[in-house]
């Protein structure tokens, strides 16, 4: 299992603030299986 993260910065000052976080699970290879008891 892999995740993918898609960040919305912005400018305050002189430092970045995060304004949106989305994570994508991606399932890249192997037994998918596993994932039955989550």
């Amino acid at each position: 299992m892999k995740n993918r993260y898609d960040v919305g910065l912005k400018r305050s000052g002189d430092i970045w603030v995060i304004t949106r976080n989305t994570v994508d699970n991606i399932w890249r290879s192997g037994y998918i299986g596993v994932l039955s008891g989550i």
